[in-house]
């Protein structure tokens, strides 16, 4: 069955932006957590007179399940008075028509030799990214290489937009989770739902390196915006409060909560 397409347009006067969109990413955390949620995507107009500055486009999976979302705590949360100066135009709708851009080499595969792909050294771990959203596929994929001991950020954070998982290579990593830690060595595989709260690090005395899968397709922009970052900030390589005051900003743009 086809997931139900919700459409929301909401007219935001200018200069309040910001408060939209704290108000709007509690309703929509909300919501997220309700069953046959399938995912979202928040839109902003290129243009600020645009009448609708923000549309949302949601997908549920069923007309059932988008009702029974809409209880007493969405009612309770969109009847706050500071959403008074935030007015929408909102509807269920179906696909009667979609396409693709007709590409030539649609139908020739993509070849990614073992050198290529984009390289990001963000010492001491490394990430390659071998498929991109460039590549028009429906997920990425990049390979991982961390050092010995080597702990990304420990706060435990869930992609919001993306199901991931990684499929180990080498070595053994680990994942915090809130249930927990899961420990994954070469050959097994790891998945993570969106929404599902982790932190990984390399526990051993050796490298590792796993396979990153992302779907669908775009987080893969998160490592490239953050190599360009610490390129001009090298000091921060080691500095657990510089890279945190670096990775937020970047995890509130990519979704990560």
């Amino acid at each position: 069955m086809a997931a139900v397409p919700f459409v929301n347009c909401f007219e935001v006067p200018a200069g309040r932006e910001d408060a939209f969109f704290a108000l709007w990413r509690e309703v929509n955390d909300y919501m997220a957590a309700k069953p046959g949620y399938v995912c979202h995507r928040l839109h902003r107009s290129l243009s600020a007179d645009a009448k609708f500055r923000f549309v949302n486009y949601a997908e549920w999976e069923t007309t059932e399940d988008w009702r029974a979302a809409h209880d007493e705590g969405f009612r309770r949360l969109v009847s706050r008075p500071e959403w008074a100066e935030f007015s929408s135009t909102h509807a269920l709708y179906e696909v009667v028509h979609a396409g693709h851009a007709q590409d030539a080499a649609a139908s020739t595969p993509v070849v990614v030799r073992a050198d290529d792909g984009t390289r990001l050294d963000g010492r001491p771990s490394k990430v390659t990214i071998k498929l991109g959203r460039e590549h028009r596929a429906a997920f990425s994929v990049a390979i991982f290489e961390a050092a010995a001991e080597f702990r990304a950020p420990p706060e435990l954070h869930g992609h919001t937009r993306e199901d991931w998982a990684a499929y180990v290579l080498a070595g053994e990593v680990a994942f915090a989770t809130d249930d927990g830690e899961v420990r994954a060595a070469s050959g097994d595989l790891v998945l993570f739902r969106r929404g599902t709260r982790f932190a990984w690090s390399n526990p051993a005395e050796q490298p590792a390196r796993f396979l990153a899968i992302y779907a669908p397709a775009g987080f893969e922009r998160f490592f490239t915006d953050l190599s360009q970052v610490l390129g001009d900030q090298p000091d921060a390589i080691g500095d657990p409060a510089a890279m945190g005051r670096i990775v937020r900003p970047l995890w509130e743009r990519y979704g990560i909560r």
